[in-house]
C-alpha cells in the first residue's frame, strides 16, 4: 500500500489578494513561513515519511525545507508537480478569470482549452498522474514509506479529480488551504482518508 501525503506550500501574496501566481514564482510571506514552519513540527514524528517532493517553484521549495529539516529527509524537485500554469493570464484576479474570460466553465467543457501561453486542464492532470504513477511504482517496488509531495492548490486538486473521480473536471470540488494536509491511500485505488486538514495551523499565528 501507498500513501501519498500532500501539503499545499505556505500562503504568498498573491493568496492574500486573490490572483492567479501558476508558473509565477512567488515567495513566501511571513504568515507562509510561519504555516509552514507549524506543518513541519506537525510532522516531525511521522516516522513513516521516507520521501519528499517538491514543486521546483519557490513557494513550495521553502515549505519543503521547514519539513526537510525537521524530519531530516532530503528534498527531491519534480516539475511534474508545478502549478497549472495559465500563460498571458497569470497574476489575474479570480473575479476577472471568471467574469470576463469564464475560466472555470470553459476548462469545464473542455479540458483541452488552453488560456493564451498556457496549458491545458488536461495537460496539468496527465502530468501530476504521470509523477503519481511512477512514484508508485517505485514505492511499491522498493517497499519503502509514506511519500510527501509539496505541491499547489489547483495542481492537488486536479490530481485528486484524477485519482478519486477519475476526471480532471471534478477538481472545483476539491478546496486546498495553505499548508493544508490531505492524504491519498493506494489500495490500490485511490482512497481519500484526510482532506485539508489544517487543525495544526489553528494557534493563533503571531504575523
Amino acid at each position: 500500500m501507498t500513501v501519498m501525503i500532500f501539503v499545499r506550500h505556505g500562503q504568498i501574496r498573491a493568496n492574500k489578494k486573490g490572483l492567479w501566481h501558476g508558473s509565477t514564482d512567488s515567495s513566501l510571506t511571513l504568515k507562509g513561513h510561519y504555516q509552514a514552519a507549524r506543518t513541519a513540527k506537525h510532522l516531525a514524528n511521522k516516522q513513516s515519511i521516507t520521501k519528499i517532493y517538491s514543486s521546483p517553484l519557490k513557494r513550495c521549495v521553502n515549505t519543503a525545507r521547514h519539513i526537510s529539516k525537521s524530519i531530516k529527509i532530503p528534498i527531491l524537485i519534480d516539475e511534474n508537480i508545478r502549478e497549472y500554469a495559465i500563460g498571458d493570464w497569470e497574476g489575474l484576479p479570480f473575479k476577472v478569470l471568471q467574469e470576463k474570460y469564464d475560466f472555470v466553465n470553459r476548462v469545464q467543457a473542455d479540458p483541452d482549452f488552453r488560456p493564451p501561453n498556457g496549458e491545458s486542464l488536461k495537460g496539468v492532470s496527465d502530468r501530476m498522474s504521470s509523477f503519481i504513477d511512477r512514484v508508485r511504482e517505485d514505492n511499491n517496488r522498493q517497499q519503502r514509506g509514506d511519500i510527501l509531495i509539496v505541491s499547489h492548490g489547483a495542481a492537488i486538486s486536479v490530481a485528486l479529480a484524477k485519482e478519486v473521480d477519475h476526471t480532471c473536471t471534478a477538481w472545483m470540488k476539491y478546496h486546498i488551504s495553505n499548508c493544508s494536509i490531505t492524504e491519498l491511500q493506494f489500495l490500490p485505488d485511490a482512497v481519500l482518508t484526510k482532506f485539508n486538514e489544517v487543525s495544526h495551523l489553528r494557534l493563533r499565528s503571531p504575523i
